[in-house]
């Protein structure tokens, strides 16, 4: 079947292998080094029950005005060295970093979109895999904030592995949801996502988004205490973009 027009495909620029896999270990040394995780429970205003985020989660911003406001995680030395190198690629600037850690084919992130008011319009984020592989999948749902069947358009699949760079730029928030579905097994993997916050009145309510739902107010861990130890797949060489397309 013919790919369905009423959308645009995603506006995705995409870098396999942007870090080697030297430099994929050594960052990956440092973040285990320098970030705390947190697994965040929560009351889903959506489906009014307490909630769990399904893989580890971690915040941080930076800048003179975000540093204001409370909370506040200022980046460590391995994210302001990877988001400045990031910058240099894409043309953008960034003051907010999200840092996903997926332990096991269990761990997920169900459809969603990034676009926020406090984000600004076009929202741009880039987002950087180190670790194992896993599929990322973008789609045009019905309604962005709704319920997301019957879907406006094909599924769109990457095999994203250890060094890839992956931004998603112009509308692509505003029309399609994107997720990291559960796997049967996978090796730790470990997922950096770089944004803007413009400095406008709806900023706090950004921060106060992502540090309630990336950081929340529970006990944090390292790495090695999350996945007890194991490397495997931390060190896979990185390799061509798959791409898959289905009918919707």
């Amino acid at each position: 079947m013919a790919t369905d027009t009423t959308v645009s495909p995603p506006d995705i620029v995409y870098t396999p292998g942007w870090l080697d896999k030297q430099e994929c270990t050594l960052t990956l040394s440092k973040l285990k080094e320098q970030i705390d995780f947190y697994r965040v429970k929560y009351v889903s205003e959506r489906f009014k029950k307490e909630c769990e985020t399904p893989c580890w989660t971690a915040a941080f911003t930076r800048g003179p005005w975000l540093s204001k406001l409370k909370p506040f995680h200022d980046f460590p030395p391995v994210l302001t060295e990877l988001a400045s190198r990031v910058s240099k690629v894409t043309g953008k600037e960034y003051n907010v970093a999200l840092v996903r850690l997926y332990a096991s084919g269990k761990d997920q992130i169900a459809w969603h979109t990034d676009a926020r008011a406090f984000l600004g319009t076009p929202t741009s984020v880039a987002s950087v895999s180190l670790g194992a592989s896993r599929i990322f999948e973008m789609r045009a749902p019905k309604e962005l904030w709704g319920r997301y069947t019957p879907w406006r358009s094909d599924l769109y699949q990457w095999t994203l592995k250890d060094g890839d760079l992956f931004e998603m730029k112009g509308r692509s928030q505003d029309y399609y949801v994107h997720r990291v579905d559960k796997t049967a097994s996978a090796s730790p993997r470990m997922n950096i996502n770089f944004r803007y916050i413009p400095d406008t009145p709806l900023a706090i309510d950004g921060v106060t988004t992502y540090y309630k739902y990336c950081v929340g107010d529970g006990e944090s861990k390292k790495y090695k205490d999350i996945v007890k130890g194991t490397l495997e797949g931390f060190f896979q060489p990185s390799g061509s973009k798959r791409k898959r397309t289905e009918a919707g």
